[in-house]
């Protein structure tokens, strides 16, 4: 009997999830917008193939919060890192990450 979760180390699953949250009294349209803006810059992102965004709304009513969720191309197919794809949206849209 295992007390803890198993994660597998090396496991490339080719995703991962963004969230935003904005100061308390963000209005959602303000969120929408920065959440628009997120989701232009990832896809902007070499590797990038998929991104899905949300923006406020959750079911506790956080408005002043986002979240995307970001699919890349498959291991095979591509000669970039998850930690190089970060690094390159965290420099911005014009660093290259391949």
């Amino acid at each position: 009997m295992v007390k803890q979760e198993y994660i597998p180390s090396d496991v490339d699953e080719a995703e991962f999830e963004v969230s935003a949250n904005a100061p308390e009294g963000t209005n959602v349209d303000a969120m929408i917008d920065t959440m628009n803006s997120i989701e232009k810059d990832l896809l902007a992102t070499p590797g990038v193939r998929l991104v899905l965004a949300q923006a406020g709304g959750s079911f506790l009513g956080g408005v002043n919060q986002g979240q995307a969720y970001v699919r890349i191309a498959p291991h095979e197919e591509r000669t970039l890192s998850l930690t190089k794809l970060w690094n390159s949206i965290r420099a911005g849209s014009s660093a290259r990450c391949v």
